[in-house]
């Protein structure tokens, strides 16, 4: 009898064990490690490239580790556009060459029990009346928070500029899904409850950034199979 109870209470803790450490648990251990998880050796190594007149910039918040950001940077002989508000303004402006990793995360399971559904919610590119939608809500808390009519319109523009922005694609066949994000040349990638960035802004070509970013977030995933 002790001995059906021994084994009956062993499968019981090794199936608590199994359910505690969930996929994507073992990505989340580097948060505060983006360095480790993807070393600069091995982005030299995937990239093709030395990174010996890169910078490394590593932000690192000592409250919300969810907001590191580890890259490196340098000089790039394009220009980038971007678009300012709803018209047709916009302003050009010097473009840096970028890999690196940022916003490693999970969704939590109170709020979010189904992890897929949020992240196929929230990474996506919002339709127009969600735009605007946007413009009209950031339009009344300035009207309420700043002082002269200026700045609203300041405030109102660059709020356009950023719902513009939000332009996602999904990626197939990396984690349990991702998004390749236009214009910040990033990709977004879900494992288990856990996401994380991938930065890759290398090329003016969109396939050359998106498919180094798979690679290097094939890598990262690598680390916790």
């Amino acid at each position: 009898m002790k001995n059906y109870r021994y084994l009956i209470l062993s499968i019981g803790a090794l199936f608590l064990s199994l359910t505690a450490f969930a996929p994507g648990d073992c990505l989340l251990s580097y948060q505060t490690k983006l360095d480790q998880l993807l070393p600069k050796a091995t982005i030299e190594k995937l990239y093709g490239k030395s990174l010996s007149a890169a910078e490394l910039e590593y932000r690192k918040s000592a409250k919300y580790p969810k907001y590191d950001r580890y890259q490196y940077s340098w000089p790039s002989n394009r220009m980038v556009t971007i678009k300012v508000g709803f018209g047709s303004g916009s302003v050009t402006a010097p473009e840096q060459n970028v890999i690196g990793l940022s916003w490693l995360d999970q969704f939590e399971a109170k709020y979010y029990p189904d992890p897929l559904k949020r992240f196929r919610q929230f990474y996506r590119t919002p339709t127009e009346a969600e735009k605007k939608q946007m413009a009209e809500v950031l339009d009344k808390e300035l009207a309420k928070r700043v002082h002269g009519t200026g700045n609203r319109k300041t405030g109102a523009a660059v709020g356009g500029t950023l719902a513009d922005n939000t332009v996602y694609e999904d990626v197939a066949g990396i984690g349990d899904a991702a998004a390749w994000q236009l214009t910040d040349k990033k990709l977004v990638v879900l494992k288990g409850r856990t996401t994380f960035h991938v930065h890759a802004n290398v090329s003016a070509d969109k396939n050359v950034n998106l498919t180094l970013a798979k690679k290097l977030a094939a890598d990262v995933l690598a680390k916790c199979r």
